[in-house]
């Protein structure tokens, strides 16, 4: 959720006309990136609802199904598509044309990558984001602590947006984002937390993208 992040949230474009963000807290940055790391250590399955909304009035919404067994199994199923790494290997795959497809090209992204992005993006060499603390918030009945990333008007590309709040349990496992850009905001909400990860879990996560025979 991620990253995938994330990385999954990348954005390019220009910073200009964003309001300056307030000054980076370093604490709450190794905090929000010690959430990464733990996560990556933990097994978890976490369905969640995806919600578009764009500027323009525009909407979308999906299902989303993130999942991670360490240490060699991360996937993201979303939108039609399949990617993250599946027993070790890198899988980038989709439905979009009907037959299931998959690139031979796939890179594996780390699942605690989001730690070594935070890293970058908040180094005093570049100052692109701020990271704070915004409180915690309770998901399914669970406490989650929650995180702003904010764009600085030093941004050479927008990996995180315009801003993006991220809010995690305390096992490191992703239940909330809110991506903010000039077109649009996403919202992903865990639905339902698993903290195991089994072989049938996985199967079914990948079914869809599996060629029939």
């Amino acid at each position: 959720m991620l990253v995938a992040g994330l990385a999954a949230v990348a954005c390019s474009g220009s910073s200009s006309g964003s309001a300056a963000a307030s000054r980076n807290d370093p604490a709450a940055a190794r905090a929000l990136e010690r959430s990464f790391e733990r996560g990556a250590r933990t097994p978890w399955l976490v369905r969640s609802t995806f919600d578009r909304r764009l500027t323009g009035g525009r909407s979308l919404r999906d299902a989303i199904t993130e999942l991670n067994r360490p240490p060699d199994t991360h996937l993201n199923v979303a939108l039609g598509t399949l990617a993250g790494t599946l027993r070790g290997k890198p899988v980038d795959c989709s439905t979009s044309g009907g037959a299931p497809t998959c690139s031979p090209d796939a890179t594996a992204t780390a699942p605690d990558a989001g730690a070594d992005a935070i890293r970058t993006v908040t180094d005093p060499r570049l100052a692109w984001y701020t990271v704070r603390r915004i409180g915690s918030r309770t998901v399914l009945g669970r406490p989650a602590s929650c995180f702003r990333v904010a764009v600085t008007p030093k941004a050479g590309q927008l990996d995180f947006g315009l801003r993006t709040d991220l809010c995690f349990l305390a096992s490191g496992i992703p239940v909330r984002k809110v991506v903010v850009r000039k077109a649009g905001t996403d919202t992903t909400n865990a639905t339902a937390i698993v903290q195991t990860v089994t072989d049938a879990d996985i199967d079914a996560a990948t079914a869809p993208f599996r060629s029939p025979g």
